[in-house]
């Protein structure tokens, strides 16, 4: 072996070592130690057959002594955070065993009509207005509504609602598929007369393309000239604003499937082959859709709760003081999932984003989450901090360590995107607990996280957060084990974190 492979070798070898648990690519590592790309890459490969390294989650790189994280030194395990919840509070982790993942949706009537995949089900709903006896004469809120699917159960069965959603087409969404009271004859007249419509729509060319610069790839040329041509005549269309709302929701609905995308859970690219006559097909199958579940739901008109939809910040909305009789809601999780990036399709196409400068200062006025600019963390990391817990001192102060070792990072600020998490979060349990009234549940789903080869007990830090603005912790419940992205050996939990307004 040459002196200049075993310097090869060695470079390499110790920028993983540097990296620790929470791992290195080939390009951090060829930027780190100033080796071409493809050396390292070769070398890497050479130190994979022989065992000295193995890889995690997204092409990152850790010694194969690393590979169980829990023998990290530093690492805070998440049965350590169980244990030390317990000798504090005194509550034990329960088990839900209902259903409880959004996927549970896509049979049920109206709840069918938007393409959603995080969130909660129905189901979980209806357990929920059971178990805590939420009725008629009742208010419940949503201060991170999604799609809408808890103004959606408790209007059918005559309980009032307020939902508080930022994102606006997911506002959109809610309130679309909250509006029940429209003519369903003029619904499928006015589809009808669209699809015949398009058949005889102009050249493509006179059609607005929205500003995506990779919509020409997110679509087939054909499929792409269709819908540009559904949504134009959608538009022009002669029809109140209700219908032409539920016209542009039914069109937002089958942007994906005509796509070469899909959402599992984030957007990604994939083989499939759509035909450009399919895009009507399904236009009209969504529309019939939506019809039958307005038919049903039209039955029971004398029934319905009243839905309070706003499109607003969750963070900074203010409840009338004890208006509330229980929230259900799950807030973002602490991940890397970027809802602006997983709805720009449909944002772009429906003009809720008019340019790249939209999506990025919606994503800043959001809950932090990985994309956050760099420029509102630093912003931040200037501001009083308002939320004081040891625990994510610990957390944040650790993943710092752990990202000066790796020296080359994507987000080197990843730590402080993590405070600010946890900061976003604290003024909408402190406006929920003015809003609820004395005896009031706060039942929230949220997922615990690994980030940066720490573990975040983010249900138990928010079970904390609540103790401080003046909730008592009720219970919490484990919902359902799912794998972490960065280490698919890796299990976390998704959890029911239910929190009671005192009665003083």
């Amino acid at each position: 072996m040459t002196a200049e492979i075993i310097t090869i070798t060695k470079e390499v070898i110790d920028a993983i070592r540097d990296a620790e648990v929470i791992g290195i690519a080939p390009r951090q590592i060829s930027l780190k130690v100033g080796i071409p790309k493809h050396e390292v890459v070769k070398k890497i490969d050479d130190l994979h057959k022989r065992g000295k390294i193995t890889r995690i989650g997204r092409n990152l790189w850790i010694l194969s002594k690393y590979r169980d994280i829990r023998k990290a030194h530093n690492f805070k395990t998440p049965e350590w955070y169980i244990k030390k919840f317990q000798d504090l509070y005194g509550n034990n982790l329960s088990k839900y065993n209902g259903k409880i993942t959004f996927g549970q949706n896509g049979s049920k009537r109206v709840h069918r009509w938007s393409p959603y995949i995080q969130g909660f089900s129905a189901s979980f709903v209806d357990d929920i207005v059971h178990k805590y006896r939420i009725s008629k004469g009742m208010k419940i809120a949503d201060p991170f509504l999604g799609s809408g699917t808890v103004p959606v159960y408790l209007k059918l069965h005559g309980i009032d609602s307020v939902g508080i959603e930022i994102i606006p087409l997911l506002a959109f969404m809610a309130k679309v598929k909250t509006t029940w009271d429209l003519d369903v004859d003029i619904l499928l007249n006015s589809a009808d007369h669209i699809v015949k419509a398009v058949s005889t729509s102009s050249a493509v060319e006179d059609f607005e393309m929205p500003f995506l610069t990779n919509t020409k790839k997110h679509f087939s040329a054909p499929v792409l000239e269709m819908l540009l041509k559904l949504r134009s005549v959608i538009i022009r269309e002669d029809v109140d604003d209700k219908t032409r709302d539920i016209l542009r929701l039914a069109f937002a609905s089958i942007l994906i499937d005509c796509s070469n995308m899909w959402r599992a859970p984030c957007l990604a690219y994939t083989d499939k082959s759509i035909s450009k006559h399919e895009v009507c097909t399904r236009f009209i199958q969504k529309i019939r859709q939506m019809v039958e579940d307005l038919q049903y739901v039209q039955k029971h008109r004398k029934h319905w709760g009243q839905s309070e939809i706003i499109e607003g910040n969750a963070q900074t909305y203010v409840f009338e003081p004890d208006s509330i009789d229980a929230v259900i809601t799950s807030p973002p999780y602490n991940n890397g999932i970027d809802y602006v990036i997983n709805y720009k399709i449909e944002m772009a196409w429906l003009g809720f984003a008019k340019s790249y400068k939209d999506l990025r200062n919606l994503r800043n006025r959001m809950v932090a989450c990985d994309n956050i600019s760099r420029a509102t963390v630093r912003e931040f990391s200037r501001s009083q901090r308002i939320l004081n817990d040891e625990w994510i001192d610990g957390i944040v102060s650790t993943m710092g360590d752990n990202l000066k070792r790796k020296t080359i990072s994507r987000r080197p600020d990843m730590h402080l995107v993590v405070r600010k998490y946890f900061e976003d979060i604290y003024p909408v349990f402190e406006n929920i607990h003015s809003g609820l009234k004395p005896g009031g549940f706060f039942i929230i789903v949220i997922g615990d996280s690994l980030m940066s080869g720490v573990y975040i007990p983010t249900d138990l830090i928010l079970a904390r957060i609540g103790r401080k603005v003046g909730f008592n912790i009720e219970s919490i419940a484990l919902a359902r084990k799912r794998r972490s992205g960065q280490r698919r050996d890796f299990m976390l939990r998704e959890s029911i974190v239910v929190l009671k307004k005192g009665m003083d």
